[in-house]
């Protein structure tokens, strides 16, 4: 059985998609729960996530620059291009947008008409990219 440099690096690059993308999808089914047990059960299990969420969103963009790093983009196909400007487009935009929602309760102390529009658009922002960032990854392969 081979088990190549390149095999580590996916199996890094799609563990830590697991997380980031996979965590979120949790999130979304756990908050309604949580505010049934209390009003800040929702932010503390927000706060404790991302300390598991932005790591592998960091160990996501590494390996994601490796994985790029290994393409020839000069024989790559234009389907192939479209496709992974499309995987970077909704890598920036889960980025931005779930640090838009991480910032959110930041802001609405400050602001707090901001605090629920920015904890909603990015929380939208950053799942919809998330997924479609998944989306693309797979299509890249196929």
């Amino acid at each position: 059985m081979d088990i190549s440099l390149t095999t580590i690096r996916m199996f890094v690059h799609v563990l830590a998609a697991t997380v980031w993308v996979g965590g979120q999808l949790v999130m979304i089914g756990l908050v309604p729960v949580a505010r049934t047990v209390s009003p800040e059960a929702p932010r503390i299990l927000a706060r404790r996530f991302g300390l598991v969420s932005w790591p592998a969103f960091a160990v996501l963009t590494f390996t994601g620059i490796w994985n790029a790093l290994s393409i020839d983009f000069n024989d790559a196909s234009s389907s192939y291009k479209a496709k992974f400007g499309l995987k970077m487009t909704c890598y920036l935009l889960t980025g931005f947008g779930a640090a838009i929602h991480t910032l959110g309760p930041t802001v609405g102390r400050s602001k707090p008409k901001l605090r629920t529009p920015m904890l909603a658009v990015g929380g939208a922002a950053g799942g919809l990219g998330a997924v479609g960032a998944l989306f693309f990854a797979v299509a890249l392969r196929y």
